[in-house]
């Protein structure tokens, strides 16, 4: 089992910018044109890689309550919908207790 130092060492060593952990499985961030290169030099090191796929990430995020969040949670979901939408990528943060509130 791969230690979270070596995965550390591992992702960094391949051109990485950070390591996270999220449970069993850690989250690597890379710029979009290393991904390919950081995949393979995990793989040749053994460190088995459970997917590796490009993601927007922001920077900064909009913390969003109430009703602004019931209607931006009701557009994410339409958009999410349409049939030429592939990917839905946001940069809101809804607290645990918010969402309960928005979803009951």
């Amino acid at each position: 089992k791969t230690t979270e130092d070596q995965a550390l060492e591992a992702a960094l060593d391949a051109g990485a910018d950070d390591l996270t952990r999220d449970g069993d499985v850690f989250l690597i961030t890379t710029p979009v044109n290393r991904l390919h290169a950081v995949h393979d030099q995990l793989t040749a090191k053994r460190i088995p890689v459970q997917s590796a796929e490009a993601a927007m990430i922001p920077k900064n995020t909009v913390k969003v309550q109430g009703g602004d969040a019931k209607r931006l949670l009701q557009l994410i979901e339409a958009l999410e919908e349409m049939d030429d939408v592939a990917r839905v990528f946001s940069n809101f943060d809804i607290d645990a207790e918010a969402l309960a509130a928005v979803t009951g």
